[in-house]
Formats: structure tokens, C-alpha cells, sequence
């Protein structure tokens, strides 16, 4: 898992200077989906010299989020009409 981590963390390094940020302007991480429960993941997250050293939010269900998420997706998405069946055209 580790060269996960690190490529996650590197990633986020990455976009804060391309954004011209310090960890210091970022309030908190909420973390997503079911691999960002690993204790491990949030150890090294949190951690200032290792990770990111941004507070993580705990407080929502990673896969709450998730599924939040999709509904509002879903929502913006328009749904086909459906095709009525034909009765001479059932096999």
C-alpha cells in the first residue's frame, strides 16, 4: 500500500504549489470511499513530514459521500424515454 500513499500524497503536494497553497490554507481533508478508512492512509495523511499535515474530517461516512455524491449526480443527468413495445413485435 505504500507507493500508493506516497503517489496520493505526492499528488496532493503537487496540486497545492501548482495552486500556489500551503497546507495552512487548506481547513481540512474529507476523505472518500472505502480504501481512504485504512488507519494507516490517515496516519500518513495527517502526519506534517510524511503526508500532508492537513487536519482530516471524520465526522461523514467515507462511502456516505460517495453515495451522496452519485444521487447528485443522478440528478442532473436527463432519463431517456422509454420505447413502448410493439404487440406484433414481441418474440
Amino acid at each position: 500500500m505504500e507507493p500508493f500513499v506516497l503517489r496520493s500524497a505526492n499528488t496532493c503536494r503537487k496540486m497545492l504549489f501548482h495552486e500556489r497553497l500551503e497546507p495552512a490554507n487548506i481547513e481540512k481533508i474529507l476523505l472518500v470511499g472505502c480504501a481512504t478508512q485504512s488507519p494507516y492512509l490517515r496516519k500518513r495523511l495527517a502526519d506534517s513530514v510524511e503526508g500532508l499535515g492537513i487536519p482530516l474530517e471524520f465526522s461523514i461516512d467515507p462511502m456516505t459521500v460517495i453515495a451522496r455524491g452519485d444521487a447528485v449526480f443522478a440528478a442532473t443527468r436527463s432519463l431517456a424515454a422509454p420505447v413502448p413495445a410493439k404487440a406484433g413485435n414481441l418474440h
